[in-house]
């Protein structure tokens, strides 16, 4: 189990005191769950959204401050019954998995009212008067579990069930497979040649390989497989392509020569 862990927690106005009571009772009991409030008005207006006669960032919020966020090892989302509609909403903006896991604390709310959000990418669910061992194994075992599903490509985020792993620009960096396998789709292309995409025999991973060998040929295949996908949602824009990736260009050149990848041929048709 982890020694400390960090949450931030999602903080509007609107949630009132009872945050920062639960915050301090939390403190006050175990220094192994350390909770820091962000008030999400110091970056987004918060009277974007209204339900009920109440006053919300846009609901394009969590997916906006994902970046923040990311710096804990999970989100806590206090969900009142005033706010019961805007999170729903706001969840279903998060349009890619995201790299922690969200935790939903209810406050006032009958269970029924929340079940759905877990269908929304709610992971975890914590409430105010849990004993906090209970707490602390809940938080490390959602956290854990959304570690080895979700895997972070420089704060790229992507959905996996296995995934690989590999250095980047010196950064230990993670791809999930299915944007691999993703990757094999064929675009429409502006050109009649496409270059031979088969695999060699050498390429192949073996099992009885030694494990370096084998992992050199994933991470070979992965490399190629992510700058083609990512050239082809960019539709061969290298510039977009690398910035999507969130690479240096310059980077992301040298693994197009590396990979011989020409991004002429993801240039889509107008």
């Amino acid at each position: 189990m982890r020694e400390k862990i960090e949450c931030g927690i999602f903080f509007l106005e609107s949630f009132g005191s009872w945050v920062d009571e639960f915050i301090e009772e939390t403190h006050r009991q175990t220094n192994r769950i350390q909770l820091f409030k962000i008030d999400v008005q110091q970056f987004l207006p918060c009277n974007d959204f209204e339900v009920g006669g109440h006053q919300f960032p846009h609901p394009n919020a969590l997916r906006e401050l994902a970046i923040i966020f990311e710096r804990y090892d999970c989100l806590i989302i206090p969900v009142l019954p005033e706010t019961l509609v805007w999170t729903r909403v706001s969840l279903a903006q998060i349009t890619h998995p995201l790299q922690f896991p969200l935790i939903a604390l209810p406050h006032h709310v009958q269970p029924l009212a929340f079940m759905d959000l877990a269908t929304l990418g709610i992971g975890e669910y914590i409430f105010e008067r849990d004993d906090v061992s209970i707490m602390r194994i809940r938080l490390s075992n959602i956290i854990d579990r959304h570690k080895a599903v979700y895997t972070p490509l420089h704060k790229v985020l992507r959905k996996s069930q296995e995934f690989f792993t590999t250095p980047m620009n010196n950064e230990h960096q993670t791809i999930p497979l299915n944007m691999v396998m993703a990757s094999t789709q064929k675009p429409k292309v502006t050109r009649k040649r496409r270059r031979n995409t088969k695999k060699s025999t050498s390429d192949k991973v073996i099992y009885s390989d030694p494990f370096q060998i084998a992992k050199a040929k994933v991470i070979k295949e992965f490399e190629k497989n992510y700058v083609v996908h990512a050239l082809i949602e960019t539709k061969g824009n290298i510039c977009a392509a690398a910035q999507r990736s969130h690479k240096h260009r310059r980077a992301f050149w040298g693994l197009m020569r590396k990979h011989e990848i020409d991004a002429e041929d993801y240039r889509v048709e107008t």
